[in-house]
């Protein structure tokens, strides 16, 4: 499988900060090449929200049998899941659980939804929630597979606009559109991986906003 440029960046970090714990250098490369030779499948489930609304969910997950530790994954903003294969797909092969929602604003999202910007803000954030705390219908189809998703420390990872629901996940507080916290209901990450993330956004996210970000 050829990496793009950005999934032998991500793979690389990911791969060392499992590592970086190893008592032995040697031990430490034979445990990080291990890693980066792995095979990993997906899997398109649909989940149903606490609105009871439908959310597709796209899973990467490793080949080979055992538990692994949880990615949560928001795309870009009118994207999917499916267009970043080619960083998510390595992700799960190195050990890891990748588990993606399509956010509303998808381009390919399949019902029509009317929602403003607003609306859109706060369902994105209970989409990413969703995906970190693992919902039965993931895991039971993870656990068909042999594959054991460890929810306890999850890391929350995006792109662009995702990157920056990724943000409120490690600690980021956003601003208040309708009066309702959009971070409320997210989990704490155990790190944030922020790809391009945007910066301030009006009625959305100030300055002072990453401030409070708390985890690596």
């Amino acid at each position: 499988m050829k990496l793009s440029k950005i999934a032998q960046i991500a793979l690389l970090s990911l791969a060392l900060a499992a590592c970086s714990t190893a008592r032995d250098a040697d031990i430490a490369a034979l445990a990080c090449a291990k890693r980066l030779a792995g095979q990993a499948y997906s899997l398109d489930v649909n989940v149903l929200n606490r609105d009871g609304l439908t959310v597709p969910v796209t899973v990467y997950y490793p080949s080979a049998p055992g538990e692994y530790g949880v990615i949560a994954f928001s795309h870009g903003a009118f994207a999917t899941p499916r267009r970043y294969e080619a960083m998510l797909k390595p992700l799960a092969a190195a050990g890891h659980i990748v588990i993606a929602p399509m956010h509303r604003d998808s381009e390919e999202f399949p019902t029509k939804v009317d929602d403003d910007q607003a609306a859109i803000w706060q369902s994105r954030n209970q989409d990413l929630a969703l995906a970190m705390t693992v919902p039965d219908t993931v895991r039971t189809a993870l656990n068909e597979r042999g594959v054991q998703p460890n929810s306890s420390a999850p890391i929350a990872m995006g792109h662009s606009y995702g990157a920056l629901i990724a943000q409120l996940a490690g600690g980021a507080k956003a601003m208040i559109p309708r009066k309702v916290y959009p971070s409320s209901v997210l989990p704490n990450a155990s790190a944030v991986i922020a790809w391009s993330p945007p910066g301030p956004m009006p009625g959305m996210m100030d300055a002072q906003g990453w401030s409070s970000m708390a985890v690596p």
